[in-house]
């Protein structure tokens, strides 16, 4: 599995969770928590340190964009939440890097972006009161992520 290939997975996997989101609590206080959680958030540094050790593209991008372009067409998530996950920062970060999309993705790349996944849904869960179970089950998605691209890579999630 090369690591553009979790590029799509990335993208779905948050837009389930904002639709999980929807559903858990008022959509109004989900906006304004989402613009504010956007605000000044800090590159995570363990994904900079994997980006900044990858090897780095030395040519042409891969051009990903018509189909990840495509994407908020095949699922069902409203315009005013489409911003969010374009901007979900693990996959700008990526996209917007000079790694090199061909690289080999390993279960680092794979335990970094799921635990900052479950980070974000914490953070912005405690921001608008959700209970514990309800945080829970929106973080599945993440689950369901890295355990299929462990598979992928050939390597079995323990938990």
């Amino acid at each position: 599995m090369k690591l553009w290939e979790m590029l799509l997975p990335l993208l779905k996997t948050q837009a389930e969770v904002l639709l999980a989101l929807t559903e858990a609590c008022e959509p109004s206080t989900l906006l304004a928590h989402l613009r504010k959680a956007h605000d000044g958030t800090n590159a995570p540094e363990g994904l900079m340190d994997l980006i900044t050790s990858a090897p780095q593209n030395s040519g042409g991008r891969l051009n990903l964009l018509e189909e990840l372009d495509a994407l908020p067409k095949k699922l069902p998530i409203n315009r005013e939440l489409e911003p969010f996950l374009w901007d979900y920062q693990p996959y700008r970060l990526i996209v917007e890097s000079q790694v090199d999309l061909e690289s080999p993705l390993g279960s680092d790349w794979i335990d970094e972006i799921t635990s900052l996944g479950k980070a974000w849904i914490q953070s912005l869960g405690e921001a608008v009161d959700l209970p514990a179970d309800t945080l829970r089950s929106i973080e599945a998605p993440w689950i369901r992520f890295r355990s299929d691209c462990l598979r992928k890579i050939g390597l079995r999630s323990l938990r």
